[in-house]
């Protein structure tokens, strides 16, 4: 798919064609490390996503369209 976006746009591909197996594969790696080392504490993904989002908002570039505003609204209603 890439390949022929390439030619229809005249652009690179996003992904360079030698590392599409490695981007589009699953990747399990292990925090273990940096916790041990770093003292690192994962976020939990609700919490990290909900910051994301407010960060987004903040630089003003929330969501754009009523459906998708009201898409998030519902889904990501502040406790």
């Amino acid at each position: 798919m890439w390949t022929y976006l390439s030619r229809y746009t005249g652009r690179e591909p996003y992904y360079p064609i030698n590392l599409i197996s490695y981007v589009f594969c699953d990747w399990e790696v292990s925090s273990e490390k940096a916790r041990r080392e770093l003292g690192f504490v994962p976020t939990p993904f609700e919490e990290g996503a909900r910051a994301t989002l407010a960060w987004y908002r903040q630089l003003g570039l929330g969501p754009t369209n009523w459906l998708t505003r009201l898409i998030v609204r519902l889904t990501w209603r502040e406790q």
